[in-house]
């Protein structure tokens, strides 16, 4: 579950990125 987590909180950081 935290490895879930980590990588929703990755995808996110990306997606703030890319914005």
């Amino acid at each position: 579950l935290k490895q879930t987590q980590l990588d929703i909180e990755m995808l996110d950081y990306h997606k703030c990125e890319l914005e």
